[in-house]
Parts: C-alpha cells; structure tokens; sequence
C-alpha cells in the first residue's frame, strides 16, 4: 500500500501535518527533546506513530533509536509494544482517542513493562491550530 493510499484510508485517524501544524509539531519535539537531554543511547516508543514523523525528524540523533508503533499495520514496525526494550514512551495526540478504561489498562501495562520507564505525551485542546 502506497503512503498516499494509506493518507485516503486512514486519513480521519491520523495527523497531516502543513504549514501550521507542521510548526506546532516541531515545537512538540524540540519540547520533547528538552526533556530527554542525554548524552547516552535511548530507546524510544513512538506509541501512535502515525506516518513516523518523530523518526524522521530525529534520524540524524546517533544517541535515540526510536521504534515506531501504531494500531494501523502499515505504519507500525512492531507488531506488540510489549515485546520491545524501550526507556521513553512518546505519544503524542493519541491518548485522547483512549477511554477511562483503555487508557488506565494501557498505563497499568506500561508501568508493569517497565517500572523506570519515562512516559512524555501531548494532549491536544482542541482550540483553533487544530483545527486548522
């Protein structure tokens, strides 16, 4: 499946990112970089990776392997996030998606995966950027 079929058929589930967008998403991770700050290698989960946006833009960083992840088969490289080594959980604009229940069973197993895990996530509101 090509990406621009992937775009048509997944395209109410995952975030295109423009002009607007794409300048709010690299504040995200230049935020998200700020928070990781080390001068050792680290695993990542990219938990929602949609087209691997964070990847790509952070493929020059020799210190951060990022693995990408996601519910829709074509984008993810793991099939179970449970089976992977990772020091950081990133999930940006997914955990809204998740109900009280998925998202505190979600936790739980995280937790449970790895105690000294690092969890950075971004909450959208909403407001007007998005919906632009």
């Amino acid at each position: 499946m090509t990406t621009k079929s992937l775009k048509k058929e997944f395209s109410h589930n995952i975030t295109k990112h423009g002009i607007i967008s794409g300048l709010y998403f690299n504040y995200i991770i230049k935020n998200i970089l700020e928070l990781i700050l080390t001068n050792k290698k680290v695993r990542i989960l990219d938990f929602g990776c949609g087209y691997g946006y964070l990847k790509k833009k952070l493929k020059k960083n020799k210190n951060i392997k990022i693995i990408n992840f996601d519910i829709i088969k074509e984008l993810t490289e793991i099939d179970d996030w449970r089976k992977v080594d990772f020091d950081y959980l990133i999930s940006t604009h997914v955990f809204m998606y998740l109900g009280p229940k998925k998202l505190n069973k979600l936790l739980f197993d995280l937790k449970r995966h790895n105690k000294k895990l690092k969890l950075i996530t971004t909450i959208s509101r909403q407001g007007l950027l998005n919906n632009i």
